[in-house]
């Protein structure tokens, strides 16, 4: 994946206006960064994300990813922010509508969690 990341980084270089390439870049740094993240490195995965996001400020996957993370870290303010900006990007992203319905359930917010289920 390390080359596939410094092939489109060097496309963009040559073409910053190649929307192709920063697309597939973000795919790839999101996928790095969970790869990271699996590995033990939740802090690095989030850098990756981040840094997908500098490329393609609308890729939901890594807006989705960073949820993720921060609901298992227990940061669910956080983890509903980037679920919400996932489903903003992606409005059917329905992964991203499941895991902010389970976060209001478990909140006890009852209203909220069944409108994202919806």
């Amino acid at each position: 994946m390390i080359y596939l990341e410094q092939s489109y980084q060097k496309a963009l270089q040559l073409d910053s206006t190649y929307k192709a390439a920063a697309e597939c870049l973000a795919i790839v740094l999101t996928d790095i960064g969970t790869n990271i993240k699996l590995a033990g490195n939740t802090q690095e995965g989030i850098q990756k994300y981040f840094e997908a996001l500098k490329i393609d400020p609308h890729y939901a996957p890594a807006y989705y990813n960073l949820g993720v993370v921060y609901s298992e870290m227990m940061q669910y303010d956080m983890a509903l922010t980037f679920y919400e900006k996932a489903a903003s990007e992606r409005p059917m992203y329905a992964e991203a509508y499941c895991n902010m319905g389970v976060i209001y359930k478990n909140r006890g917010d009852l209203e909220a969690a069944i409108t994202c289920y919806e």
